[in-house]
């Protein structure tokens, strides 16, 4: 699932996040920050200048007591983000260099380019693994979704960086990987391939999409 592009970058992106990076630079440096500037505050406010004097009085001390609180909440949610950020880079790095990892030809399945294409047109967000010529490729759906609500629209497919309003455009395009109407998949959903069923995966499904 992913976020509206336009809303994170203009209304939402308040905290300078980055999920398609591949550099490990911008999220050490906020987690740097992050962890001086808390350190700073915590000894400004325990035994700097606005531990005494004036700034003791109870209303001014409250409005300080607040305001701080505010700061390390904010601080504290960046450097939890920018966390998470990092593991986001590793994976953005192994998309971008189609580097097989280990043991991942072992574990890869040959799947019909059919059934492949039916989960991946009855679902609103799937991700695939696929080996291709030694290499590895990431195909799949996405559909965008504002904050806080479970409702998807704007559909589209993708293999790697290039992305498809149709399901028919993105099938054309899934036939250049496909070696006599099979697919080699390694992953489905960030799940090694051996270890779905396919056919089960595309009739709940179905049934889903019927119920709804």
């Amino acid at each position: 699932m992913r976020i509206d592009p336009d809303a994170d970058n203009k209304k939402y992106n308040w905290l300078w996040t980055n999920y398609n990076t591949t550099s490990y630079k911008p999220s050490i440096l906020r987690i740097v920050i992050c962890v001086l500037l808390m350190g700073g505050f915590v000894y400004i406010r325990c035994f700097g200048p606005l531990s005494k004097g004036a700034f003791k009085v109870r209303e001014i001390s409250s409005l300080i007591g607040i305001a701080f609180l505010a700061i390390m909440l904010y601080l504290f949610i960046l450097l939890i983000v920018s966390l998470a950020e990092l593991i986001e880079v590793k994976d953005n790095r192994l998309k971008e260099s189609h580097a097989l990892p280990k043991g991942a030809v072992k574990k890869a399945q040959k799947c019909k380019l059919d059934d492949i294409l039916a989960f991946i047109e009855k679902n609103e967000n799937a991700e695939l693994q696929i080996i291709w010529q030694g290499k590895l490729f990431f195909a799949g759906a996405s559909s965008s979704s504002e904050p806080n609500d479970n409702d998807m629209y704007d559909k589209e497919y993708y293999i790697g960086n290039r992305t498809f309003r149709s399901i028919d455009e993105f099938k054309s395009e899934m036939e250049l990987f496909s070696f006599d109407d099979f697919l080699t998949v390694y992953k489905i959903d960030d799940l090694p391939c051996c270890e779905i069923n396919l056919e089960n995966e595309i009739n709940k499904s179905k049934k889903g999409n019927h119920k709804g």
